[in-house]
């Protein structure tokens, strides 16, 4: 099988101080997001199809995916909320390390409710806040 460079249309543009381009992150990211595939099995995932499609295949690090990720999720903390009279909130303790574990605040506007029968994914809500808490109790809950 003869193998062939990958094409600009997926490799996009590369981002200044980046080596992947925006499309190939996209790629990668998606694999996570989309079909809950781990950071270490989404390159992977990705360099395998490429092999198959006789593509020069590229696979980035877990830990690229994982920035990548992470850039993502505090684009969605910062970002503007929509604004409305019908957002509900959800609480819960997670990732905890050591002593520490964080409060991390979701939310969804009743207006966008999943139909009865379906649930919710992470796509349908929205990060509202994340504190790190040594010790939880109601008082702290309600405090943050």
């Amino acid at each position: 099988m003869s193998r062939r460079r990958i094409g600009s249309e997926l490799e996009g543009e590369v981002v200044r101080h980046h080596h992947y381009g925006v499309q190939q992150v996209l790629v990668v990211v998606s694999r996570v997001l989309a079909a809950a595939t781990s950071l270490r099995g989404a390159g992977r995932a990705v360099a395998v199809m490429q092999e198959c499609a006789g593509v020069v295949p590229w696979s980035p690090s877990w830990s690229s995916t994982r920035l990548w990720l992470l850039r993502v999720g505090y684009y969605k903390l910062t970002r503007a909320k929509e604004e409305g009279d019908d957002w509900v909130w959800i609480g819960d303790h997670v990732v905890q390390s050591g002593q520490e574990k964080c409060l991390w605040i979701v939310g969804i506007r009743l207006s966008t409710l999943p139909a009865v029968g379906e649930y919710l994914t992470h796509a349908d809500v929205e990060p509202i806040a994340i504190y790190p808490v040594t010790q939880s109790n109601g008082e702290i809950v309600y405090q943050q």
